[in-house]
């Protein structure tokens, strides 16, 4: 049994041992962030539990964040305008909440849901201002993502330059924290973008 399947199990077990309504809620939304990408349907029911759970006990934060696992998982589902319904209500929230590093998260969501829907610009609007709300806030993390994902447009249409230099940033933070599954994913990225360069 791997690491997460040992992590899953214990969380389920958790869940159904559980008479607390706020570790529930804690609960279903860490199973629902940990199932998003290999389970989406699975981890959607998740974080509608969570949010009905947050909203009958007044939690905005547990809310907001089972609201942004519900727009990853219908992003990932290609239903892109629930996609988009969630996030900017997750968005929302966090914004009352005055949560820096959550807006940036959810705004990089964002982007991506009008990257996969081929809109170019509302994506690079999401994109820069969690690149601005990321880098205010000292997030080192969230900077070298988002960075990645703005150069990746600026690939895509044709801005090669522009790509390459937010690549080569991206790049460099993720070196810097040494995390090397990362690094190779912004270097295979680079290695398309120079390829197109004939470089």
């Amino acid at each position: 049994m791997s690491d997460m399947e040992q992590t899953l199990e214990e969380l389920r077990g958790s869940l159904v041992r559980t008479g607390d309504p706020y570790e529930r809620m804690a609960l279903l939304n860490r199973l629902g962030t940990m199932l998003q990408l290999s389970s989406p349907r699975q981890a959607l029911d998740l974080a509608l539990e969570a949010q009905e759970l947050a909203a009958r006990f007044d939690e905005p934060a547990a809310r907001a964040e089972g609201l942004r696992t519900a727009g990853i998982c219908h992003e990932i589902l290609s239903e892109f305008p629930a996609a988009l319904e969630a996030l900017n209500e997750s968005l929302g929230i966090f914004r009352r909440l005055r949560d820096t590093l959550c807006c940036a998260a959810v705004l990089n969501n964002i982007g991506t849901v009008y990257y996969r829907m081929g809109d170019v610009a509302n994506a690079l609007k999401s994109y820069t201002r969690s690149l601005e709300l990321s880098q205010d806030a000292g997030d080192s993390a969230g900077t070298a993502k988002v960075l990645g994902n703005i150069g990746l447009i600026h690939s895509d249409v044709g801005d090669l330059t522009r790509a390459l230099d937010m690549l080569l940033r991206s790049l460099a933070i993720y070196q810097e924290r040494g995390e090397l599954s990362l690094v190779a994913t912004v270097t295979t990225n680079l290695g398309r973008v120079y390829g197109r360069t004939g470089a």
